[in-house]
């Protein structure tokens, strides 16, 4: 399995993208960022050529995704997505069209109001934060495509 940790403070710019990418060369995909992550660009979760695993997780601080940030979970070739953080979510998350694969979020989730989470029919965003804190209201938060 690929694996990678950045152990200082991760700032992804405006225009950027970080891809976490499984691939028949590296298996499933970790990137561990141990200081927090501040997203204005674009985290991309997906796999290629096989049903391998994408992982963030962001420990020592929020994964900030910015006014102008957005987290997307693409269709690959399937495998989980999973994030493992506080999120902070101002921006947009995503779940691809034909998706069709769970992005589970694992940790607490805030939506702020300029925040929104944006699923295909075929895919969900599930997280116990979530769970515990909107129950049934969540679903009102996802804009079915």
């Amino acid at each position: 399995a690929g694996s990678s940790t950045i152990s200082s403070p991760l700032a992804a710019v405006g225009g950027s993208t970080l891809r976490i990418l499984g691939t028949s060369s590296s298996g499933s995909a970790t990137v561990t960022v141990s200081a927090g992550l501040l997203n204005d660009g674009a985290i991309e979760l997906v796999s290629a050529v096989s049903s391998y695993s994408e992982n963030l997780i962001v420990t020592g601080g929020q994964l900030v995704n910015s006014a102008t940030g957005t987290i997307t979970s693409l269709v690959g070739t399937g495998g989980a997505r999973t994030i493992t953080a506080a999120v902070n979510n101002q921006g947009s998350i995503k779940v691809a069209p034909g998706a069709g694969q769970l992005l589970t979020i694992s940790g607490t989730l805030t939506n702020a109001s300029s925040g929104s989470i944006d699923l295909d029919l075929g895919g969900l965003v599930a997280g116990s934060a979530v769970a515990r804190a909107w129950g049934d209201a969540a679903r009102g938060l996802a804009t079915p495509r």
